[in-house]
């Protein structure tokens, strides 16, 4: 572990934490709305992946557990961004986007590989409705990218000074570093590039360089995690915000 880093016991017991708290409100998601059951998704599929993160840390892959942390932080800006406006429109498309990667798979099976079959009913209706919000081709669940979802200005939160706030920061800087990890850029293979007349002895050697985000993985990871987490309590107006400022300040102070 990095002296910048948190311990990855930290890690999971603030996860717990979270992810007690609301667990504890027992949230009965609305009929009407996708907003209670897609937060509590992303929140629940953000937990299992902060533990990934934590295994992958605690056994020395740090490199590899910087790539499932780019997810976290697009987590951390996706749920702001969906919950920005008080309509349903956004998430009505993001939940809707199920029903195109059926159609594109449907589609993909029987352009690439010449298998044809007719989908249950179920599938057909689910097709049916996303067709009334994506074009045939869609490939992307938003209209917007990441970074403009990123630089919107939120809607619900203002700084201490009363200011307007967005996740640029986060895009800017987290998710471009992080993101270098996830693409077979120069700098996911820099660690692996053998030296000048000398042959490659093990397909595992690496110099043993860090970056930054090799070394804060686990820390950054647990703030998008307690990110979602609080948008949670925020849009579902769970009014956990003191059980949350202590969990702030110990994720501040973890080592």
């Amino acid at each position: 572990m990095h002296k910048n880093d948190m311990s990855v016991q930290e890690a999971r017991r603030i996860c717990r934490r979270l992810a007690t708290l609301l667990v504890r409100c027992k949230i009965f998601p609305r009929a009407k709305t996708h907003r209670d059951s897609v937060c509590l998704a992303l929140f629940a599929r953000m937990a299992e992946l902060h533990e990934s993160v934590c295994v992958l840390a605690q056994t020395g892959r740090r490199r590899d557990a910087v790539i499932l942390g780019r997810t976290l932080c697009e987590a951390a800006i996706v749920i702001r961004w969906l919950t920005n406006h008080d309509d349903d429109d956004r998430l009505d498309r993001y939940v809707g986007f199920g029903g195109q990667v059926l159609r594109k798979l449907i589609a993909g099976a029987e352009k690439y590989m010449g298998y044809k079959d007719s989908p249950p009913e179920w599938v057909e209706r689910v097709i049916k409705e996303s067709a009334k919000l994506f074009k045939e081709g869609a490939s992307q669940w938003s209209v917007e990218g990441i970074r403009k979802m990123a630089e919107e200005t939120d809607f619900h939160e203002r700084s201490p000074d009363g200011k307007p706030v967005n996740l640029d920061p986060q895009h800017g800087v987290s998710y471009f570093l992080f993101s270098l990890h996830s693409h077979p850029t120069i700098w996911t293979i820099q660690n692996f590039l053998p030296a000048h007349g000398e042959a490659l002895k093990s397909l595992s050697q690496s110099s043993g360089y860090r970056d930054i985000a090799e070394l804060v993985a686990v820390r950054f990871c647990t703030v998008w995690l307690y990110y979602v987490g609080a948008r949670v309590n925020l849009v579902l107006r769970l009014r956990k915000d003191k059980q949350l400022s202590q969990i702030w300040e110990e994720i501040k102070t973890a080592k």
